[in-house]
Order: C-alpha cells, then structure tokens, then sequence
C-alpha cells in the first residue's frame, strides 16, 4: 500500500512539473495571433492637436538644458556630480530662464541649445522664494528666438497650459 501511495504521489509530482515547464508554450499555442494584426491609417488630427503640436513646433527649438557643476568639488563615486534642468531663452541678449535650484549650488554652468551646441553660462539673477533664476550666455552669437509670454492679468481660468521640457 505504500509503495503505491509513493507512485501515485512521485506521478501526480512529475505531471504538475511537466505542466510548470510547459505552460508558457501551451498558453503561446492556445492564445497566439493566427494572423499579423492590420495596422490603419490614423486618420486626420483634431483641432486641438494641430494647435498643440503648433505651439510645440514654435517653443521648442528655445527650450535648454542646463547644466550645473556644484561648488566644492567631487562627491563621492557613484554620486552624480551634477544638477539638470530645463530653460528657455528670454531674450536676444542671450538670457536664460530656469530653475534657482538646478543653479543654486553651481560653480560652473553650461546651457545646451536644442541645436546641440553647448555655450558656458553664469548667474545673473536669483529669486530663491519663487525657484528662478536668470542666466546670461557668455557667448550669445545665433540664439533661437525667445519664448513670447503674455501677462498673467490675461489668463483666465480653465485656459490649456503647456509645460516643455528639455528632453535631455
């Protein structure tokens, strides 16, 4: 009575194993596409999304990257040693808007243009309270156009808001 109780148990014991180990390609056999999936056209976009791509289009080319090495030194390896945030250029005169604390501890700052080139940069301004900062480019030769910006007395509410960061 035993000996068939341990057959019985090892049997029941080597199908539930077979089962484990061939489940995944049960399910692929039992679940799989039979034939590619047909891709269709998207059709045409909607008002809303032209108007959002278009604003895009017209931002981006002026939104950076900036770079802050910190003060002090090296941190410790495997620490990054430094701060990246996203900017936008102002105006002409090669200012730079972004954040107080991406620059706030930098000792040498650097601005990515979305072009790709990247020009060194110093603090000009700096409202810690409100997280913003003004930087000028040393070297401001052909700069993308600055971001136009409107009063905040125009803004009313339940109007769309865009935030475009640099990818980087």
């Amino acid at each position: 009575m035993q000996d068939r109780v341990t057959r019985v148990v090892m049997i029941a014991a080597v199908i539930l194993l077979a089962l484990f180990v061939l489940q995944p390609y049960v399910s692929s056999y039992l679940f799989a596409a039979r034939e590619a999936r047909p891709v269709t056209a998207r059709g045409d976009l909607a008002d809303f999304e032209r108007s959002t791509i278009r604003i895009f289009e017209t931002v981006a080319p002026s939104v950076v990257q900036v770079v802050a090495v910190p003060r002090g030194g090296r941190r410790p390896a495997g620490e990054d040693s430094s701060a990246s945030g996203t900017g936008f250029v102002w105006d002409a005169a090669g200012h730079v808007v972004t954040n107080d604390h991406v620059v706030a501890n930098g000792e040498s700052l650097a601005v990515r243009l979305a072009s790709g080139e990247v020009l060194p940069a110093e603090v000009v301004g700096q409202a810690p309270n409100y997280d913003l900062a003004v930087l000028r480019l040393r070297q401001s030769g052909r700069l993308p156009a600055p971001i136009a910006v409107g009063r905040s007395a125009d803004l009313k509410v339940g109007q769309a808001a865009y935030a475009i960061g640099n990818p980087f």
